[in-house]
């Protein structure tokens, strides 16, 4: 893991690709490697691995694009990141709106809101 070289890292950007994407086996590399991390950007990622970003507890910037099919398979993934207490900005690239609704709906029914 390269990331150990670099304890102190605040700033990654995150792209899987068009053929591959981000799994929750990568994510949980970086979550384990660069733990401090303040603001990511993460591309094509699959809903697993957008479930373990949520374990980034200094996050406070997340962009999400290309990973659209990944938060409409479960909107706890994205309620859960809605939910980071540390997150002040968030960027969503082409989410539909029903994925958003259900995410909010979710963090409603679970007494969060």
């Amino acid at each position: 893991n390269a990331l150990r070289f670099m304890p102190r890292l605040r700033v990654l950007e995150l792209h899987g690709g068009w053929n591959r994407t981000v799994t929750a086996a990568a994510a949980s590399v970086v979550v384990a490697g660069a733990a401090l991390l303040e603001h990511l950007d993460i591309r094509y990622a699959e809903h697993g691995a957008l479930r373990v970003v949520t374990q980034l507890h200094h996050l406070e910037s997340l962009c999400i694009s290309g990973s659209n099919h990944a938060l409409a398979q479960d909107a706890s993934v994205l309620a859960g990141i809605m939910m980071m207490p540390t997150l002040r900005r968030l960027r969503i690239d082409g989410i539909a709106s029903a994925s958003w609704n259900k995410a909010v709906i979710a963090i409603q029914s679970s007494g969060a809101a």
